[in-house]
Parts: structure tokens; C-alpha cells; sequence
């Protein structure tokens, strides 16, 4: 666990080669991506999401490796949680997003990576949305 929060890479490596759980979890509900991911170490998160790790774990207080990424402005980290599924949508405890929190601590980058992945995720929806009222229509005539 302490190797992920601390971005030791061929440790972390190690620990999957011998089949250490990626879901091991600290007093505070912290799994090792989401020490990984606050840390901003990329490499280390890769390796845990190849091994299986859940993006969409949350803690006791609710926040997930995104929230932790995107509070601490490690923007690489985001996109690879994004791009591995991670829900923008989900929120804390106290109801806050991962886009408050780019937002809130300043990172510029990281909140406009946020909204465009959101903007790209909504065009998507709306565009499966319109193909599949296009085929109802199809089958309806």
C-alpha cells in the first residue's frame, strides 16, 4: 500500500507479480490507487488499474482517485482515470465533484480537462440518444 502512496514503481510491480490485492484498504478506507493517484504517480496508477484495480472505489469520506487527482492538480492522473472510467459525476461526502475541486484549488489545466471530458461524454449520449430515436422511428413506420 505504502509503495503505491510513495510511487515506487517496481515495488508496486512486484507486489502484483506476487498476487497482492489491489483493493487492500488503510484506516481511512484509501485503497493503493487512490494513495497512487493522490501522490499524482501515473505510472503506479496504470500499473494498478492493469491489475485490476477499481476506479470507482471510494473512501470513508467519500472520495475517489479522481476527487484525490483532480484536488492536487495531477492532470495526467485524471486523464488515465478518465479514460479508464472514472465517474466525473460522483461526489463526496460533503457533495463536492472532482471538478470542484480543480476548480477550487486553482488548476486550471486539470478543470478544463475535467469539462471537456464531461462535454465529450454528454455529445456522446446525446448522439446514441438521437441514433437510437432514429431506429425506433425505423421499426414504428
Amino acid at each position: 500500500m505504502y509503495a503505491s502512496e510513495g510511487g515506487h514503481k517496481a515495488i508496486v510491480q512486484m507486489l502484483l507479480d506476487a498476487k497482492a490485492s489491489t483493493e487492500s484498504i488503510d484506516d481511512s478506507g484509501d485503497s493503493p490507487l487512490l494513495l497512487a493517484a493522490r501522490g499524482g504517480h501515473e505510472a503506479v496508477v496504470q500499473l494498478l488499474l492493469d491489475g485490476g484495480a477499481n476506479v470507482k472505489r471510494k473512501n470513508k469520506a467519500g472520495r475517489t482517485a479522481l476527487i484525490y487527482a483532480a484536488q492536487r492538480g495531477h492532470g495526467g492522473v485524471v486523464r488515465l482515470l478518465l479514460e479508464k472510467g472514472a465517474k466525473m459525476d460522483s461526489v463526496n461526502r460533503l457533495g463536492h465533484s472532482a471538478q470542484y475541486y480543480a476548480s477550487k484549488g486553482g488548476h486550471k489545466e486539470t478543470a478544463e480537462l475535467l469539462q471537456r471530458s464531461r462535454q465529450t461524454r454528454q455529445g456522446k449520449q446525446q448522439a446514441g440518444l438521437s441514433g437510437a430515436q432514429g431506429i425506433l422511428r425505423l421499426i414504428n413506420t
